[in-house]
């Protein structure tokens, strides 16, 4: 990532953007700007203010701590290793209403992650209509 003296460009903050696994909406709603401002930093056709580049890392600083304490669980749990993940905003924010600002995509990202840094093995259950589905 660049640092506080570089301006970042449009490429690098998407790149960052979907690595965190955040929709252009979600991530306008955490920055408090529109997500059309998202689409022109994107695009290059404005400029990407000085600040955005430390807001990134600390929203990756988040969901880096989160990853951790998810593979600490997982290590620290009996099998079966099971994660639920959620297809839809609404349960996302329903079971966990301390990351309702963010969505299901961001928290199937952060299970992707801890998945591939576990050394448990893991089955992944989607969560529908109140029951968890067979794991995929």
């Amino acid at each position: 990532m660049t640092t506080t003296r570089d301006r970042m460009d449009g490429g690098e903050f998407q790149t960052i953007r979907e690595y965190l696994g955040l929709t252009a909406d979600v991530l306008a709603g955490i920055l408090k700007v529109g997500a059309r401002t998202i689409r022109a930093w994107e695009s290059g056709r404005d400029p990407i203010p000085y600040a955005v580049p430390d807001q990134l890392r600390a929203i990756e600083d988040y969901t880096s701590d989160h990853v951790d304490q998810l593979v600490a669980e997982l290590s620290n749990q009996p099998a079966p290793h099971i994660v639920i993940v959620y297809r839809h905003d609404e349960d996302f924010a329903a079971h966990h209403s301390d990351q309702a600002h963010l969505s299901a995509r961001w928290w199937r990202f952060v299970v992707a992650r801890a998945v591939y840094a576990s050394t448990e093995t893991v089955s992944i259950a989607s969560y529908q209509n109140g029951d968890r589905s067979s794991p995929e």
